[in-house]
């Protein structure tokens, strides 16, 4: 890629600036930083690495058929996205000590004025219920196909563009870990129970972590910092909102073939997001604006293999994609 070996590649720019803000905020508030510890790994590496590597072991395959993927930048860009992974997990359990303020109220408000679209979303779980049952969680499941297909999809079909779509994510895992310690939010179920008691009990585990760390103190934090790292609690944005987007949006240009699959399982985690009561009204929006955001600086800032490739202009009538004139398959 031009002028790749003479710039610094803008995932490590921006996995280093994540690190540099946990560094000071952790010597600012005197808050210990940790990595997951052995009992985290098992659902860390199901959830994100093993995609991943799924995603190389693809692309491997897809080089030994002339396809050409970016392996040697993939070696860098998938490191990348987990280290902002573990910067924001990190920032998010500091959140009670960065920004003790709350902003819940406020938006417990905004449900309120909207509360018919809240009504409107907890029925339609219910309605789903018997072919969706509340104990599958497929809440996550769902989120977890979207990244497992997003990958291996692209790294086969749309190689060139795999680096974009990590990078994209990379971006938005960091920004929400900004509006994390900015906007500071318990969630919907401080004041009313959502329709899954499964949820219900995951979110009184995660509320006993952040009541343990803040009445024992930073103490509490750096001998169990490692095995909480990922109980957080952080409302605003709702990432997994805009991860789905993110992913759809993405399938709109490069995987159509993938739109039946991603389309239903997309509303599925808006609504659900509500119903469960994990999310306030207002952390769609910013969660699907953060994804347009990232989608927008990794088309801008990462150039597709073979740039110089002569293909056609695809339309974009949505906007996201600038200067975007690399066409893949559709599948």
């Amino acid at each position: 890629m031009k002028g790749f070996a003479t710039r610094l590649p803008v995932e490590i720019a921006f996995a280093a600036a994540m690190v540099g803000v946990m560094v000071v905020v952790s010597a600012i508030f005197v808050l210990p930083m940790r990595l997951p510890s052995r009992a985290l790994l098992v659902p860390l590496l199901l959830t994100y690495l093993v995609p991943l590597a799924g995603a190389v072991g693809y692309s491997i395959l897809a080089l030994m058929h002339r396809r050409r993927p970016l392996l040697h930048e993939l070696a860098v860009t998938l490191p990348c996205f987990w280290v902002v992974l573990i910067v924001t997990f990190n920032l998010k359990l500091w959140v009670p000590f960065v920004n003790p303020h709350s902003f819940d109220a406020v938006f417990w408000m905004t449900d309120q004025a909207l509360r018919p679209l809240v009504t409107l979303c907890m029925a339609a779980r219910r309605s789903i219920a018997p072919v969706v049952p509340y104990d599958w969680n497929f809440y996550l499941t769902g989120f977890l196909l979207l990244f497992y297909l997003s990958l291996l999809y692209h790294a086969t079909r749309t190689p060139r563009m795999l680096r974009r779509l990590i990078v994209s994510a990379t971006f938005l895992q960091g920004f929400g870990g900004l509006v994390y310690l900015a906007l500071p939010a318990i969630g919907p179920f401080l004041y009313e129970a959502g329709v899954s008691s499964s949820s219900t009990a995951a979110q009184r585990l995660m509320l006993d972590v952040r009541t343990q760390s803040v009445a024992h103190g930073r103490r509490w934090l750096s001998d169990h910092g490692a095995s909480v790292l990922m109980a957080g609690l952080g409302a605003m944005p709702s990432l997994h909102v805009g991860y789905a987007f993110l992913f759809l949006r993405h399938a709109i240009r490069d995987g159509r073939v993938l739109l039946p699959t991603y389309i239903p399982i997309f509303l599925f985690i808006l609504v659900t997001s509500v119903a469960n009561r994990w999310h306030y009204l207002v952390d769609l929006p910013v969660g699907l604006a953060l994804a347009a955001l990232s989608i927008r600086l990794a088309w801008r800032y990462v150039p597709p293999f073979d740039a110089g490739a002569e293909v056609p202009e695809r339309e974009d009538p949505v906007g996201l994609f600038p200067h975007d004139r690399e066409l893949a398959p559709t599948g």
